[in-house]
């Protein structure tokens, strides 16, 4: 399977912890073009993007919790305008009752619209807890009713592992935001466990295969191991790669 992939960095948290560019090293050895990050190990944005110039990987896109982005959002848009990214991936946020979801699209909507004023997009990260619903929304998944009320200024990043755990379809769901999606998570498992990509349940091709129809750019491996997290991951892209 040809396309553009990117290692979303937390797959090898452990290993960036200790040698962050000799893991960039390795990621571009493995054949990975890009890398989302995930954490900027304490360098300044001069020198990551020396060294990712140096090995000739882009930057798709960052991520940051809500909190992140509540409370350094100037920080973030700086460093990441040196690094020549304009992708910032909101990568999670609480849903535990209306109320708080209501008043995080607010955020989220405003979060938005100062990236757009610096030349960047907002987007969206989902686990499986997003798809959840409120008495308020008259059935509908929580999920769908924010990104609706953000409309078009928020992008979807689809993680298609935990749309497989939340019980949707993912194909159902790349159709239904199609326009909005530019970034896709590639990760694997079963019902209760990630497992590097191709030895789970998600069915990785048909889904990619689709969204490639739709367009969308690049997709981001993403690998949840605890234990040899550069193992996991050469096993991931070689399984993509021979689909």
């Amino acid at each position: 399977m040809k396309l553009n992939l990117a290692l979303e960095l937390y797959s090898i948290r452990n290993e960036t912890a200790k040698d962050f560019f000799g893991s960039l090293e390795k990621v571009a050895a493995l054949g990975f073009t890009g890398v989302e990050f995930a954490g900027y190990g304490d360098i300044k944005a001069e020198d990551m993007k020396a060294k990712l110039d140096s090995l000739n990987l882009f930057t798709t896109s960052v991520h940051h919790g809500i909190n992140d982005l509540r409370n350094d959002l100037d920080a973030i848009i700086a460093y990441n305008k040196v690094l020549g990214n304009n992708n910032i991936v909101c990568a999670w946020s609480p849903f535990e009752n209306w109320e708080q979801v209501q008043a995080q699209t607010e955020e989220l909507n405003q979060m938005a619209d100062k990236l757009a004023a610096n030349g960047m997009k907002l987007y969206y990260h989902n686990h499986a807890h997003e798809f959840v619903k409120f008495e308020q929304d008259g059935g509908r998944y929580a999920y769908d009713v924010m990104m609706e009320k953000l409309g078009d200024k928020v992008g979807v990043q689809f993680d298609i592992y935990w749309l497989y755990r939340a019980g949707v379809d993912a194909i159902e769901y790349l159709d239904m935001y199609k326009d909005r999606i530019a970034l896709t998570h590639i990760k694997d498992g079963d019902e209760t466990t990630g497992l590097p990509a191709g030895t789970g349940k998600v069915e990785i091709k048909k889904i990619v295969e689709h969204a490639q129809k739709l367009g969308v750019e690049w997709f981001i491996l993403e690998d949840e191991t605890v234990g040899d997290q550069f193992g996991a991951v050469k096993t991931g892209i070689d399984n993509i790669f021979a689909l």
